[in-house]
């Protein structure tokens, strides 16, 4: 190709040549004339340089990168079932040593989070409620649960953040004996920089005298049932009636929400979240409506 392709720009050059007029002191043969400074590639031309030169080597380029890229693993069912057998197991490091073998295989640490360790809690519960596993087993299961998240975390999940940072209370629905999603959701709002006190099966007078004695932005509840609905809008209307702050945000979350995203208003929290990873995304927003309803509220005074 390469002789045809300087054939052409001999011919092209010496065509375009004669066609234009030379200027004062200025040579047909030099190189530097107009004529041999204009791009005379033909179309055809360049189509087949791309064809022949170019996009192979772009195709090569793409799939070096690919295959130096490292696999991405995504934990399965298998994986889940695995890791609850070894939570059941009488081998404390097992359970880290697997989930250090799955991100070294490239799972990424939302995926640890929500798809191993919050489905592997998911099937403790389920055994649970089965009876084929008893509640000590269970007991020992999440422990050792939890302390995979605070190592997959790298902190300690109630160490809160810097000051001046927004506060969330974090607790379950009453009676629910099903937290683990509650520590998953606070991991989120630690890495969104909230402040947080995290209250696994508190009850209401617990609850009352917490927000009555400590400034809190936004109070959560981790909802996995509708057994206790009517709890639950106890439990919201007495955390808005002694909390010392007079406007407190109260939103939900969990497994029942997901299912029956209108039970906020059923039990009179403010709103729902449905996706744990930008939990503490929409508890802002529900902060910057409140501060906007507080400015109107004061202007109509």
């Amino acid at each position: 190709m390469g002789d045809e392709f300087d054939h052409q720009l001999s011919v092209t050059g010496r065509v375009r040549a004669r066609g234009q007029s030379v200027a004062p002191g200025q040579s047909r043969d030099d190189p530097f004339a107009p004529w041999r400074l204009r791009d005379t590639m033909t179309a055809s031309a360049m189509v087949r340089t791309l064809k022949s030169k170019i996009l192979p080597r772009i195709a090569s380029a793409f799939r070096s990168g690919l295959g130096s890229a490292v696999p991405r693993c995504e934990p399965s069912a298998e994986h889940v079932a695995h890791l609850v057998n070894l939570v059941l197991g009488t081998d404390d490091d097992a359970p880290a040593a697997f989930v250090a073998g799955l991100r070294a295989q490239g799972a990424s640490e939302d995926a640890i989070l929500l798809q191993l360790l919050a489905s592997a809690a998911r099937r403790l519960g389920r055994m649970w409620e089965a009876d084929t596993i008893d509640f000590a087993s269970v007991t020992i299961g999440v422990s050792r649960l939890q302390r995979l998240l605070h190592h997959c975390a790298g902190h300690n999940l109630d160490d809160g953040s810097a000051g001046g940072a927004a506060s969330a209370l974090l607790a379950t629905s009453p009676g629910d004996q099903h937290s683990f999603g509650l520590f998953i959701a606070a991991e989120y709002f630690r890495r969104a920089g909230w402040h947080l006190h995290i209250a696994p099966m508190a009850t209401r007078a617990d609850l009352s005298g917490l927000v009555a004695e400590q400034w809190f932005d936004v109070a959560g509840f981790s909802v996995s049932s509708d057994r206790a609905l009517d709890d639950l809008a106890g439990d919201i209307a007495a955390l808005r009636q002694h909390s010392c702050n007079r406007q407190l945000g109260v939103m939900l979350g969990g497994q029942m929400v997901r299912e029956r995203p209108g039970i906020a208003a059923t039990v009179g929290a403010d709103m729902v979240s449905l996706d744990v990873t930008i939990a503490a995304r929409h508890a802002t927003a529900l902060l910057e409506v409140i501060k906007d309803r507080s400015k109107l509220n004061n202007n109509k005074r």
